[in-house]
């Protein structure tokens, strides 16, 4: 499925969970997702490495990784760019 797929919401069910190994615990996902949603917006950003590494996780095992996901990456990429420019003097 291709990204502006993702981005319009039309995730396959295959698509959607996803389940990856990370550390010393059983990480989905979903409940990083979740994690992330809830976390205030800087807070959010700190969640940009450990997202990123789950995406390449499941893509080089041959697994597309969750449209959710991808989506999420970009959005909170794009967000933690604007917070930056938005600090900047003028």
């Amino acid at each position: 499925m291709r990204d502006k797929d993702c981005i319009s919401g039309g995730c396959s069910p295959r698509h959607q969970g996803g389940r990856l190994m990370t550390g010393s615990h059983d990480e989905t996902f979903g409940a990083l997702l979740q994690r992330i949603e809830r976390a205030p917006a800087p807070a959010r950003y700190a969640h940009i490495p450990t997202l990123r590494r789950m995406i390449a996780a499941q893509s080089s095992s041959g697994q597309p990784a969750p449209c959710q996901a991808r989506a999420m990456l970009r959005r909170l990429e794009e967000e933690a760019a604007e917070d930056m420019f938005d600090n900047m003097p003028v």
